[in-house]
């Protein structure tokens, strides 16, 4: 006899493993979001590597 607790045990194996052929789809909302956080994270690394050390050099000028 098997349990309730051995279902759902069995069940989570199997939602979980690695066989599953189905791709995810990822919604459109998503990839825009990662967009914008990526020309965030992008242009912050900017500001840290080229305009704050010259700023400086823009205050003498």
């Amino acid at each position: 006899m098997v349990t309730a607790k051995e279902k759902d045990t069995n069940h989570y194996n199997k939602s979980t493993s690695g066989a599953s052929t189905s791709p995810v789809k990822i919604s459109s909302y998503a990839w825009k979001v990662l967009a914008v956080l990526s020309l965030v994270a992008t242009t912050v690394m900017y500001a840290e590597t080229m305009l704050i050390p010259a700023i400086p050099d823009l205050i003498r000028l």
